[in-house]
């Protein structure tokens, strides 16, 4: 049990809303100054203590033993409760992990290159025959759900549910607080509605099973409930950790660069001219708006970050995107920039829970971005792009008109 909604006395307070549809639009300027603020910031709005700065958050993330995620890692005490590999400490961490991450390794996601390289082509020939698309729905879709869809093995029937799920597993960790903004609680109803239908889908037992792929991912977890190494019960949800990282996140990140390079054409530019800024650019990308700006933690200790207390039992959140634009971290933060050595950023988390499926994402981004950057000349918008707001953990674009200008190199 956490003292979450217990207003300290000694630390310093702001009464901010991170989840209105204006801070969900552009949360920035908050971020900004709850970082100015204070090192450690008591948001009442959310009855939690708030970490914003680069090097507290980045330590936080690196002391699991001090900030748990035992108890969860949202502000929903409901998505709390699941036990997916991302809510747990050692050991059983490390149990999971070494189950459910071994096809997401380095290794092994650099094995898939080729494959997936063949695939990114494939996909940007097919739009540039159109120019005029949705880098949404045209780009930033295609590759993560036809790669992910493929290796999960989940059957056909599954496939574009597998976007409902993804999208409802990060929105299920917003507040669910009625006050101060109602939107809170039915976000996460919608999301908990929509999640069901996973467990519902993966409840028919023998039946879905046999759908499964043989060699898939999908079929290793089961396997690995055969073997006793997991409980059949929780592969539903550690399928999870497949869908949620390796779609609507790389998704989400995939539609903020197109964005940044519509924005910044001399940056498009210069990865044209350079193939090795085509790295730098994705953790760029995932740098200065990361798809997912925060995780909470749980402070088992009494903790103390730059001479402010932390009692045991309090829910933290850690402001991912926050440090990344931290000043005290970054020059010119605020600038998007292809040469810059971003490999220190936190969109991925940092340390034990650092994100499971990051090497497959950057791998996909890398693949789509190389093949446009050899095809297409200028990516520039054609219309109005628009942000998602229905969504408390996860940025992303809703929609996202683009004009593509054929040139090979």
């Amino acid at each position: 049990m956490t003292n979450a909604y217990v207003s300290p006395s000694s630390c310093p307070a702001a009464d901010l809303d991170l989840f209105s549809d204006a801070a969900l639009l552009d949360p920035y300027p908050l971020y900004r100054r709850l970082r100015d603020h204070a090192p450690v910031v008591w948001l009442d709005t959310l009855g939690v203590y708030a970490i914003m700065r680069y090097d507290d958050v980045k330590s936080a993330l690196r002391d699991w033993k001090t900030f748990s995620s035992a108890q969860g890692v949202g502000l929903n005490p409901a998505f709390n409760e699941t036990r997916n590999m991302l809510q747990t400490d050692p050991p059983e961490h490390d149990h999971m992990r070494a189950i459910v991450g071994a096809p997401v390794t380095m290794a092994s996601v650099a094995a898939l290159t080729d494959q997936i390289q063949a695939e990114a082509d494939h996909i940007v020939d097919a739009v540039l025959e159109r120019g005029h698309i949705d880098g949404v729905r045209d780009l930033a879709w295609h590759l993560p759900l036809t790669i992910v869809s493929r290796f999960v093995g989940l059957p056909e029937s599954a496939r574009m549910q597998m976007l409902v799920w993804s999208e409802a597993a990060s929105n299920l960790a917003g507040p669910v607080r009625p006050q101060p903004s109602p939107a809170y609680a039915g976000r996460a109803s919608r999301a908990a509605e929509a999640i069901q239908g996973l467990f519902q889908f993966l409840g028919g037992g023998a039946a879905v099973r046999e759908q499964v792929a043989p060699g898939s991912w999908a079929a290793r977890l089961y396997e690995a409930a055969d073997q006793g190494k997991i409980p059949l019960a929780i592969v539903p949800i550690l399928l999870l950790d497949y869908i949620g990282p390796a779609l609507e996140t790389t998704i989400s990140a995939t539609g903020t660069l197109l964005a940044l390079f519509a924005q910044h054409p001399d940056q498009w530019d210069s990865v044209r001219s350079d193939a090795s800024l085509v790295a730098k650019a994705v953790n760029e990308a995932i740098r200065l708006d990361p798809p997912l700006p925060y995780f909470t933690r749980v402070s088992t200790v009494d903790a103390q970050i730059d001479g402010i207390s932390i009692p045991a039992g309090s829910r933290v959140l850690l402001g991912y995107a926050s440090a990344n634009r931290d000043e005290r971290a970054w020059e010119d933060p605020e600038r998007f920039d292809v040469t810059r050595d971003s490999s220190k950023h936190l969109g991925f988390g940092h340390g034990l829970h650092s994100c499971m499926g990051m090497h497959l994402a950057k791998l996909e981004m890398n693949c789509l971005f190389n093949a446009l950057r050899l095809r297409i000349q200028r990516v520039a918008f054609d219309g109005e792009p628009k942000r998602a707001v229905t969504n408390s953990a996860l940025r992303a674009y809703h929609h996202l008109p683009l004009l593509l200008t054929a040139g090979a190199i």
